[in-house]
């Protein structure tokens, strides 16, 4: 079979999972709705009231979901990629809310009086639903706000992930002792079945993972300086510890145990070596943060947990393309430096353009690397660095990167390539937006935000 009918049959699978995953997804938060129509068809209420109380329901129904799509089960992940698992998690989240706000302003507007939203003599269970929507406005705030408050990432998610436990235990405790839907016992074991399943998600995701994780250690082997500002760490699986296993361009989660002035936090990396290498696995981090700034006070020996691998940032994934254009900025080459070695490793004919965006020289990370890849190794290869703020002793491409731009360098091919854009979110956005206005199709651009 030929390598374009194997890719054919490779992306009807992922499709079909993903197709499938999403109809199961949509099934299982209308399911309680629907359970209502079946088990409780007669009401009294008004129609303010009975689209109140849908919007509860299926805000709550939403909420005890997230902690599934947060959890990294990889058989999920696999057809859709962790990056974009976690953006619907979020636009999920910001729809859930917006539902169980609206809730208490239409049952007030029905029959139940606008004095529900603000009386002092109600049931336990509704001041427990006023402070589930208190603590909704406290997590959009300061997920919205988090930068201007100060308030670093970790604080954030701690903040978070606690915060969205006490909701649904809050939102399970209302509505089950409220709501005059939950009477009949179908209703009542379905509505306990979401509050199990959300619970043992978020025990799963904070404890049985960690613990399978300290299973498999590996250790800090050796700490490079790649440019001023970026460091290589290399990692290596400890004895009984099974190498990682992983596609060029795909990221990994890293928790490093170092001194104890330091912190021991997750983060999320892109890994920058090769699957070929197959007792090392390496990440190249650039100072961008608290933690970061730390990055080149790791030492071999250090202990590592690695949780991963993730994404469908791979060219490996879409096989019939030929002609692709890597396009970098920044730090945002760590992807294709993974992909470009495991071409050579595998000795790929594919044609690649690199085109590699930096503000000064010195930003350029791997440019020996590079260079040598170009000249020695990959004979398809043809790299363009391009830089913003250059020094007076730069011969090559200066400005900055547009849709435009990459038209240009691409020359008469360009409606017929494959295109793999990694940088800042906002570079990111913008040259897939150019792109399509120049009359790429959204299939041939693949992008990693690099950003969670």
């Amino acid at each position: 079979m030929d390598c374009i009918s194997c890719s054919s049959g490779f992306n009807v699978k992922i499709r079909s999972k993903a197709i499938f995953y999403i109809l199961l997804y949509l099934i299982a938060i209308v399911t309680p709705l629907i359970g209502i129509i079946i088990f409780n068809p007669n009401t009294e209420e008004g129609f303010l009231d009975n689209l109140g109380m849908s919007f509860a329901i299926l805000g709550f129904t939403i909420l005890s979901f997230q902690f599934i799509l947060s959890t990294r089960i990889k058989w999920f992940e696999r057809p859709f990629g962790l990056d974009i698992i976690l953006y619907f998690h979020r636009a999920m989240a910001i729809f859930a809310v917006f539902l169980l706000l609206i809730h208490p302003i239409l049952l007030s507007a029905g029959s139940k009086g606008f004095s529900l939203l603000y009386r002092l003599d109600v049931s336990p269970f509704i001041w427990t639903g006023r402070g589930v929507l208190i603590l909704l406005l406290i997590i959009i705030f300061i997920s919205m706000y988090r930068v201007t408050i100060r308030m670093d990432f970790q604080r954030w998610l701690r903040a978070h992930s606690t915060l969205s436990i006490i909701i649904v235990l809050g939102g399970f405790l209302h509505s089950f002792f409220i709501g005059m839907d939950f009477e009949q016992l179908p209703m009542q074991i379905l509505w306990i079945f979401l509050l199990v399943q959300a619970l043992f998600f978020y025990v799963y995701h904070r404890n049985l993972r960690l613990k399978r994780l300290h299973r498999n250690i590996y250790r800090v082997v050796d700490v490079v300086q790649e440019s001023h500002n970026v460091y290589t760490l290399k990692f290596q699986p400890s004895k009984g510890t099974a190498p990682l296993q992983y596609l060029p361009g795909q990221f990994h989660f890293i928790t490093l145990h170092r001194e104890d002035f330091q912190p021991v936090e997750e983060h999320p990396f892109t890994i920058s070596s090769s699957p070929s290498q197959k007792d090392i696995i390496s990440s190249t981090i650039k100072f961008s943060g608290d933690f970061t700034s730390t990055i080149h006070q790791t030492k071999p020996g250090h202990k590592v947990l690695i949780d991963g691998a993730y994404g469908r940032f791979s060219y490996t994934l879409f096989p019939e393309e030929n002609k692709l254009v890597f396009i970098a900025g920044g730090i945002g080459i760590t992807p294709f430096r993974s992909m470009l070695y495991h071409m050579r490793d595998t000795r790929s004919d594919k044609a690649v353009r690199l085109i590699y965006a930096n503000r000064t020289q010195k930003d350029i990370v791997f440019f020996e690397e590079l260079a040598e890849l170009e000249k020695e190794d990959l004979p398809n290869l043809k790299v363009t660095h391009i830089l913003s703020k250059p020094d007076e002793n730069w011969t090559g491409q200066t400005g900055k990167l547009s849709g435009e731009r990459i038209k240009q360098l691409c020359e008469n091919d360009f409606y017929n390539l494959s295109f793999y854009i990694c940088g800042p979110p906002g570079m990111t956005d913008k040259l897939a937006l150019e792109l399509r206005h120049s009359g790429i199709h959204y299939s041939q651009i693949h992008l990693e935000k690099f950003s969670f």
